[in-house]
């Protein structure tokens, strides 16, 4: 499902994105089978969201305070858009903190870069999910918002291929 997705998008965290659109397409374009998918042992790439309501981003920052774990690092990598109706929060492209993410003219700070990007995207993964399960335990959130966190884009596929589409054959 993932070939050919650029490095483009992977700097925009746009591949999920991009992902649910071919599927839409597919559905939107298709008179018959639009969606088969195999699945296996593996549970598949959980990213984190691109974009945040800024009220819900703020509860989980307020949250993480409470848990005395630093949130500093979601206020460097999400800006807010209050043109948005509800303002949103979105995750900058990994290329306007990380200068040499794309840079393949110079291979050593390109794959410093990334390492750094995938070790910071391992850590923001690890505290949403700590904040959002946090969240849901007191009631705050439901387990549809924390789930949000924590959703492989596999499974996202499935639920927008399969599970709710109407009209569908299993």
């Amino acid at each position: 499902m993932r070939w050919g997705v650029r490095d483009e998008s992977t700097d925009d965290h746009m591949t999920t994105e991009l992902c649910m659109k071919e599927i839409e397409n597919c559905q939107r374009l298709s008179m018959g089978p639009n969606f088969v998918v195999f699945l296996g042992q593996k549970y598949g790439y959980r990213p984190i969201p691109t974009y945040i309501l800024s009220s819900e981003l703020q509860l989980l920052r307020d949250e993480l305070t409470t848990l005395n774990v630093d949130g500093n690092l979601l206020d460097m990598w999400y800006k807010k858009d209050s043109n948005a109706v509800p303002p949103i929060s979105v995750l900058q492209p990994i290329s306007s903190i990380l200068v040499n993410f794309n840079n393949k003219r110079v291979p050593k700070l390109q794959a410093e870069d990334q390492a750094v990007w995938w070790d910071t995207l391992g850590k923001m993964q690890k505290i949403l999910r700590k904040a959002a399960a946090s969240l849901c335990g007191s009631g705050a959130i439901d387990k549809d918002q924390m789930h949000n966190y924590f959703m492989s884009v596999t499974e996202r596929e499935v639920i927008n291929g399969i599970l709710n589409v109407k009209n569908n054959i299993h």
